[in-house]
């Protein structure tokens, strides 16, 4: 059953290549900027202006700066969250939160 259905053809599969060029392109962080933008905004972290704003200016850091630059920035912005999250009801109860 030659050229049957079940038929595969080394053409049809990326190669490891080509995922490499993919991650390392612009159009995999934008993927990933607007994802972790998203994610932050629906589990109400960030306002929908706080992550338009976090995504664009995300981006703008990754052209100028690089991935290292972006890792940084990443890193600062989760670790920040979690400082703000932590014990967030005793920080309301003491009057040091909003």
């Amino acid at each position: 059953m030659a050229g049957g259905f079940l038929t595969f053809s080394p053409e049809y599969f990326l190669t490891l290549m080509e995922i490499l060029s993919f991650i390392h392109s612009i159009w995999f962080i934008i993927i990933l900027l607007v994802a972790g933008g998203t994610f932050a905004y629906t589990t109400g972290k960030l306002t929908l202006a706080a992550a338009v704003t976090g995504v664009i200016s995300a981006l703008l850091i990754h052209v100028g700066a690089g991935l290292p630059a972006l890792l940084m920035l990443t890193t600062f912005f989760i670790l920040g969250t979690a400082a703000t999250s932590y014990r967030k009801e005793y920080k309301l109860k003491m009057q040091l939160a909003e």
